[in-house]
């Protein structure tokens, strides 16, 4: 996005980047740091949560399963905005992914006679 929008030849900024930063995610152990009080199980179920981008590190609150079950039974919350987010970033159109992902994500279901 700020490649697009802001370093693109038609801006004022175009050629003044000096430099690219590549953040990598965190390893598994530093969880210790964001969690010193949780158990070894709780931070796997995290890290497969977090993938260990701080950014999402930062928004858990625990406990982590009412937290999350909390995040995705809201309309408005930090996970629907990242989806959207994500998806965008990964497709260009993203009607037709999202018309496809609601009855699911809802559990409806369609039977054949």
């Amino acid at each position: 996005m700020i490649r697009d929008r802001v370093l693109s030849y038609k801006n004022p900024l175009y050629g003044r980047r000096t430099t690219s930063l590549k953040l990598k995610p965190l390893n598994f152990f530093h969880l210790i740091e964001f969690f010193p009080h949780l158990q070894w199980e709780e931070l796997v179920e995290i890290y497969g949560f977090a993938d260990g981008i701080p950014c999402y590190l930062e928004k858990i609150k625990l406990p982590f399963w009412k937290w999350i079950e909390k995040e995705l039974k809201t309309p408005d919350t930090f996970l629907k905005d990242e989806l959207d987010f994500l998806m965008k970033y990964e497709l260009s159109d993203t009607t037709t992914y999202k018309r496809i992902l609601e009855p699911l994500c809802t559990a409806k279901t369609h039977r054949r006679r």
